[in-house]
């Protein structure tokens, strides 16, 4: 965790995604909304499109955004929401996380201070996006599936389609979904099969930090990729052996698309 001082009382927020709960992290989705004109800002492709939603979307609703600011720094760094909205004028010291350890005057701090939080999560998000066997929690390991799942069975057809609609839940941005998408692949020994009571165990993932669910995550995205290929391959392969049959038949069809 880093620490603030403020008023010569200290707080602190997450460093990275290792500081937080998968339950913390589930409590925030409820905690605040970030508004659609900063999401848009933050998501911006150049300079010149940021220019232009700063001037006609952030700059007219920016009280919206400044009430989410506070929101979002309350929640990370437990800072009473009074205080947040009285300090204006006040001269804040933010140590911990920049070596100037720089002082901010009037309300210009607090979106720094959302800026640093958010710009540690980012950079911790993508030190968790590497490919993981199995992960630690509780003084347990928790195995993923092995091989990506490649086993052509009938309970690992469910499976993958369970994982195929959780991810893309979680890529939909309805993090609900992460909950389920743990207990759905973790499992308590290496090469177990999918058991519905799996369903069962969400409560004991809670306390699972986060940087480890970002790496289940990238592992789903990845069943996801090879899925995907694996499917193709299929029907590839399932549209030459119909070729196949009708040359013996003496009948060929060629795909629609070719030819002049």
């Amino acid at each position: 965790m880093v620490k603030i001082v403020i008023g010569g009382k200290e707080y602190s927020y997450p460093e990275g995604w290792h500081d937080v709960t998968l339950g913390q992290y589930m409590d925030a989705l409820k905690a605040y909304t970030k508004p659609k004109a900063l999401d848009l800002l933050e998501n911006a492709e150049t300079k010149e499109k940021a220019s232009k939603i700063l001037e006609e979307q952030v700059a007219p609703n920016y009280a919206e955004i400044a009430e989410f600011y506070k929101k979002y720094c309350h929640f990370w760094t437990k800072i009473p929401l009074e205080l947040l909205g009285t300090i204006e004028g006040e001269q804040v010291s933010l140590t911990g996380w920049d070596e100037n350890k720089a002082s901010y005057d009037g309300w210009k701090w607090i979106e720094a201070l959302y800026i640093q939080i958010r710009n540690n999560f980012m950079h911790s998000k993508a030190q968790n996006m590497v490919e993981v066997d199995h992960i630690e929690h509780n003084g347990q390991k928790w195995y993923l599936p092995e091989k990506h799942m490649k086993k052509s069975t009938v309970n690992g057809f469910i499976e993958v389609s369970q994982a195929e609609h959780i991810a893309k839940q979680v890529e939909g941005n309805q993090a609900a979904a992460l909950p389920k998408m743990v207990c759905i692949l973790l499992r308590k020994t290496k090469g177990a099969k999918y058991d519905p009571r799996q369903m069962q165990r969400e409560g004991l993932f809670m306390s699972l930090t986060m940087d480890k669910v970002q790496r289940i995550g990238f592992f789903l995205c990845k069943l996801n990729e090879r899925s995907l290929q694996n499917f193709l391959i299929y029907t590839g392969i399932l549209h030459l052996s119909q070729l196949r049959h009708s040359s013996e038949q003496g009948v060929v069809k060629l795909p629609s698309n070719l030819g002049g």
